[in-house]
């Protein structure tokens, strides 16, 4: 017998459209010929016209501009007015992901409508925006430090007193935040872990642009693909290619990425500069994920740094597993699932993120292509079978509908 279709009202913290592979991959693409639909809820800068098609069903998304704090409050507004209009005699389940302001409105409209609603908690949102004004201080100006802790301490109360009791259940982002979760009192059969993963028909499909990287055949290509972000600790990639060079000279560093604060761009520059690696550092801008893609198969080593801390502990970097499903060796510091994953796929290694540390890893596979190849195969196998969006969606799915079963 064909089981019914499940068709989800769900407000996301993302903005449309989203990088994030979780959402427009998993529920734009493998969940619907799953029989599991979503009518997604946010805003964007864009214009509706300019706007791709959501995979997954309907789009309600609006066009807001304007300054952080603005946009946040209008946005918050608009996903309350679209709660209103949420319908039992067209959705299953309400669920919303990363806002748990919103999640407590969710459940009063889930309870006057008769519908379970459901958290996934891809990040712990009002703790990082806790740290966040701890990081700015008074000094970044009083709106930029009070907007961020005030909404982090109500967060935090909502989420974990309130929010995450109360719903259905929740998706989580990985094992380490459900042991997290079920420390602050959250019941353990109500957390389901959903790493996150790529899509390997997408891989399969790619063809990687030819990159011309080395000045000489003989020149090894180190790559870090992502966001420059000052949490990221990029000079320590800086210093681990300038340990490297003393042994293997003719070793470059590409950063395929970018960062939008320009104080910050500009301090990196100059600091490549001042260790005397202009000549080594490739720095792309902002790509495309298939242009990024391109440089990562180029490379001769893929680097993941994922500083440790509460907050990123519980992540599941999605890095590594495209790292490893290009087929290029990886070397990661010691993040929880960064260290599960190239520990159990063999794809690569994983040791804390200290320039001497990662100097000594990368000088050792660099000088060992037969490793490196045996490395790279590992880790594509690996992914293709545990990592694959199509295998999650799979999981995720069956979750759902034993949810439903049991509303």
């Amino acid at each position: 017998m064909k089981q019914k279709a499940i068709r989800i009202f769900m407000v996301t913290a993302e903005d449309y459209p989203t990088h994030r592979a979780d959402l427009s991959c998993l529920f734009g693409k493998y969940l619907p010929a799953r029989g599991i639909h979503s009518d997604i809820v946010t805003v964007s800068e864009q214009n509706a016209d300019q706007l791709p098609p959501w995979g997954g069903g309907e789009s309600r998304v609006k066009t807001i501009r304007g300054g952080a704090v603005k946009r946040n409050i209008l946005k918050f507004l608009f996903q309350l007015s679209q709660l209103c209009q949420c319908k039992a005699d067209r959705y299953d389940v309400i669920q919303i992901r990363d806002l748990p302001m919103v999640a407590t409105f969710a459940l009063l409209v889930g309870w006057l409508r008769g519908l379970p609603v459901i958290y996934w908690m891809s990040y712990p949102t009002p703790d990082g925006q806790v740290d966040l004004a701890r990081q700015r201080g008074l000094s970044s100006g009083l709106m930029k430090f009070l907007y961020p802790l005030v909404v982090g301490v109500i967060g935090r109360f909502l989420l974990y007193r309130v929010v995450l009791r109360w719903v259905k259940h929740s998706f989580v982002q990985s094992d380490v935040m459900k042991t997290d979760l079920v420390r602050k009192g959250i019941a353990e059969q109500k957390l389901t872990p959903v790493p996150m993963g790529v899509d390997m028909a997408k891989v399969q499909a790619f063809t990687p642009q030819e990159q011309q990287l080395r000045g000489e055949p003989e020149d090894y290509v180190l790559v870090y693909m992502g966001i420059l972000e000052r949490v990221r600790q990029i000079p320590v990639l800086l210093d681990t290619l300038k340990l490297v060079q003393q042994t293997i000279p003719n070793t470059k560093l590409v950063l395929a990425g970018d960062t939008p604060d320009t104080d910050y761009r500009d301090w990196l520059l100059q600091l490549v500069a001042d260790k005397g690696l202009k000549d080594s550092v490739i720095w792309t801008g902002w790509l495309q994920p298939e242009e990024a893609w391109s440089f990562v198969a180029a490379a001769d080593l893929a680097l993941s740094p994922f500083p440790r801390g509460y907050l990123l502990d519980s992540a599941s970097p999605t890095k590594v597993a495209e790292y490893l499903a290009l087929g290029v060796p990886t070397l990661a510091n010691d993040q929880p699932d960064q260290n599960y994953v190239l520990n159990a796929s063999g794809g690569g290694v994983a040791v804390p993120y200290q320039a001497d540390l990662w100097a000594q890893q990368t000088i050792v596979l660099l000088q060992n292509k037969e490793k490196r190849t045996v490395m790279a195969a590992a880790g594509k196998a690996w992914i293709a079978e545990h990592r694959s969006y199509a295998g999650i969606a799979d999981l995720v799915a069956a979750k759902y509908k034993y949810v439903m079963g049991n509303s």
